[in-house]
């Protein structure tokens, strides 16, 4: 029996959550958050930052001070982006990037927002 991708998804979610729930996901996560921060070292290249690379030679300290302020730039840019994602749907006519179109849907008043929906969930479980 073949699962499709939104049960396999699914799936999957279930299983980190087990996974979290018996093991300290600090130490399972430990190798990656390790190579991954160490790769700020060398310099970094990404769609929001560009291409930023490290000079060869310098002293280990400048090193890890630089790698630091990239790792700075980077998340404070993801930060920029998801706020951005965020607003686009919030109000018509309001665009989450100066100058450019509105692509905000008009939100259909027959259905709740998501906080009606939320406060409507958290009352019948209270309930």
């Amino acid at each position: 029996m073949a699962i499709d991708r939104a049960q396999q998804a699914k799936w999957g979610r279930i299983g980190g959550f087990r996974l979290a729930a018996t093991r300290d996901p600090k130490v399972y996560t430990a190798a990656a958050r390790e190579a991954f921060l160490a790769g700020f070292n060398e310099g970094h290249s990404c769609r929001l930052c560009g291409t930023v690379s490290m000079p060869l030679g310098l002293a280990e300290s400048e090193v890890e001070r630089r790698a630091r302020a990239i790792r700075r730039e980077h998340f404070a840019r993801l930060a920029i982006a998801s706020s951005r994602a965020r607003s686009k749907g919030k109000a018509p006519g309001v665009s989450a990037r100066p100058g450019a179109p509105s692509a905000a849907p008009v939100a259909d008043a027959s259905q709740p927002t998501s906080t009606e929906h939320h406060r409507e969930h958290s009352k019948s479980r209270a309930a």
